[in-house]
């Protein structure tokens, strides 16, 4: 025998759940306070990333300017093209220098010997920015011709009054003076310095070591 059963009789339907109206308000209060709370989080979290990044960005900007200012200050040094025929000339004027006093420490004539109170006077009144390249003596002293380069025009007075200490100078007039430029390096002026022109150039013969020496080291054809 078979049972039948109903399942649309009113004891067989599922029964709904009843939830109170203010219980449903208050969930839904929580969950849009929880809403509310997490909004201003983020938006508090976002301000302060927004304030962290104008402040890099400022101190960026602040780096630049003091990159700029510094550059602008401090230009990336420019190598000086002409310093290499300088130091050149500086050597070469060195060397001739040190070639002289070889010469006059060898144990040479008496004729020699005689011109050595001429370069030591020079050697002792000495002018910064101011040398000698070629020295000239005549007529055993009484006449003389000296050339040189200065990076200061305005300091050759300065070297006429230092000579002019010397009792060795004294009676000696210089008045042959001429200035240039050099072609090579500007910033160099070149002077010949001396007495009225001698009389007479002394020959190859009748010269002193001393003499033969300084032709040689100027090139110079007797």
């Amino acid at each position: 025998m078979r049972q039948e059963i109903n399942l649309y009789q009113e004891q067989f339907r599922p029964k709904p759940i009843a939830f109170p109206a203010r219980r449903i308000a208050v969930i839904a209060g929580l969950a849009l306070l929880t809403l509310i709370c997490i909004s201003l989080l983020q938006a508090f979290s976002l301000q302060q990333s927004r304030a962290e990044l104008l402040k890099a960005q400022a101190a960026v900007q602040g780096a630049e300017q003091k990159l700029i200012a510094y550059l602008t200050q401090y230009p990336k040094p420019q190598p000086d093209a002409q310093l290499p025929e300088r130091i050149a000339q500086l050597e070469k004027t060195i060397a001739y220098q040190n070639s002289l006093i070889s010469a006059l420490t060898l144990d040479i004539d008496s004729g020699a010997r005689g011109f050595s109170p001429f370069l030591s006077a020079m050697a002792r009144q000495t002018v910064p920015q101011v040398w000698l390249t070629q020295i000239y003596l005549y007529d055993g002293g009484r006449q003389m011709a000296l050339r040189g380069e200065t990076l200061d025009p305005g300091k050759m007075p300065l070297l006429l009054t230092a000579y002019s200490r010397e009792e060795i100078f004294r009676g000696l007039d210089f008045e042959a003076f001429s200035m240039e430029r050099s072609q090579h390096d500007p910033a160099i002026a070149q002077f010949t310095l001396g007495t009225p022109r001698p009389s007479r150039i002394l020959s190859l013969t009748n010269m002193t070591p001393l003499q033969r020496f300084q032709m040689r080291s100027q090139g110079e054809t007797p």
